[in-house]
């Protein structure tokens, strides 16, 4: 009987709104060109690369993930996944990254994030996304004779106190970077992906007036030890401005329907709708004033297979908040598409099928329109040339009567 009234207890809470108290993202760091820091001063030790182009093989910088040579060049094509926006910090062979010359600096480098207002906020924590090339035997810890620890950590201190440790990676027994706990420099959590962005955060304790955030590393082995960051945010326990009741998401022939509610609001701007692909970051596709409590968004060119919704609230101060998200795939046959070769050293081709798409594009890995082409929509392929642009990421976006489809195309 006991068991039976926590059970429905349990689905009770499970239909109730969200109310009350929320974590509340005040703070970030996207390393984007713009906006980034949102607040306070972003101060790295030093800032260098090497050689003078891409793409870069000893480096500690602020950089498109594309102009990075990784190590392992057949693991995602040679890039990072899952890294929000355009660019993110990155970390390799560090000590060499001056000149070229191992030693020429430091292999324990450091970003410190000064003046970033905490009054009257409490129940503070931290997140960010952490990377790196994480094959065994890639890193050393603690227990390596005669060798530093290889590591990344974030600490934080308030208003000039002691610097506290929030996150530290240390490489683990089979020599790669994991959670580590203990104090003794040696992971002992899960290691992470290789070359894939991991969530990780930690609660800060303390209040005060301004804080700082230090994220430091220790990185000098040459063509292998490669890491990077990116999103880095600060979050306090607020209030909700919106109760959301029910978000759904629907199929409506080839386009995708959000309706959500609200219970409550206060101080609300309106909403955001994000989407991603579930390998990429979340791009914004709409915006909807706060109005009534009811809400809908038609998302009428839907990607071809998982579609990631995200709703996130806005408040009258521009704050953002995450409220849910959900997933819609579609089966678009007829936008079925096949690149070759990819990668390429020149020419890529698209073949799709006839009446499909009508006209392309070819973006960098920072959103600018490199080449454009337009065809009949009888057209079975189009073909762009790469030849003349520097070896990375690149993408083609193909419109016509089905949506979009958007693909990857390497460089080598």
């Amino acid at each position: 009987m006991v068991k039976r009234l926590l059970f429905l207890f349990f689905i009770l809470l499970q239909l109730t709104p969200t109310v009350g108290f929320s974590q509340t993202q005040f703070w970030s760091d996207t390393f984007e060109d713009s906006g980034a820091p949102s607040s306070g001063t972003r101060s790295p030790s030093v800032e260098n690369y090497q050689p003078a182009s891409a793409p870069y093989t000893k480096y500690f910088f602020r950089t498109v993930p594309g102009n990075l040579s990784l190590y392992n060049n057949n693991l995602n094509n040679g890039v990072y996944q899952g890294y929000q926006g355009a660019k993110i910090w990155a970390g390799e062979d560090i000590d060499a990254a001056l000149n070229g010359s191992t030693n020429a600096q430091s292999a324990a480098q450091s970003v410190t994030w000064t003046n970033i207002n905490i009054s009257g906020k409490t129940g503070l924590s931290f997140k960010g996304l952490f990377a790196c090339n994480n094959a065994a035997n890639t890193w050393e810890n603690g227990t390596s004779t005669g060798n530093i620890a290889d590591n990344m950590v974030v600490s934080y201190r308030i208003d000039g106190g002691v610097w506290k440790d929030l996150v530290r990676l240390y490489a683990n027994n089979t020599f790669q970077l994991a959670l580590e706990t203990t104090g003794d420099e040696v992971g002992d959590g899960t290691p992470l992906p290789s070359y894939q962005f991991t969530e990780l955060g930690a609660t800060i304790t303390g209040s005060g007036n301004l804080l700082e955030l230090r994220f430091s590393c220790y990185a000098n082995g040459t063509g292998n030890e490669e890491l990077a960051i990116d999103n880095f945010r600060l979050f306090y326990t607020g209030t909700l401005p919106v109760t959301l009741q029910r978000f759904d998401v629907r199929k409506d022939a080839n386009a995708a329907v959000l309706n959500w509610n609200t219970a409550s609001e206060q101080d609300n701007k309106g909403f955001l709708v994000y989407r991603s692909n579930g390998n990429d970051s979340f791009l914004k596709i709409g915006e909807v004033a706060a109005g009534n409590g009811n809400y809908s968004f038609y998302d009428r060119k839907p990607l071809n297979g998982d579609n990631y919704y995200r709703l996130v609230q806005v408040d009258m101060d521009g704050t953002e908040t995450i409220l849910e998200t959900k997933v819609l795939s579609f089966l678009l046959g007829d936008a079925l598409v096949t690149v070759y070769p990819n990668p390429t050293s020149g020419m890529a081709t698209a073949r799709f099928k006839a009446g499909v798409y009508s006209s392309a594009k070819l973006f960098d890995s920072n959103g600018k329109v490199l080449k454009t082409a337009t065809f009949k929509n009888t057209a079975t392929q189009v073909q762009l040339d790469l030849s003349g642009l520097a070896k990375g990421l690149y993408f083609m976006e193909l419109d016509g009567k089905t949506g979009k489809e958007v693909l990857k195309l390497v460089k080598r």
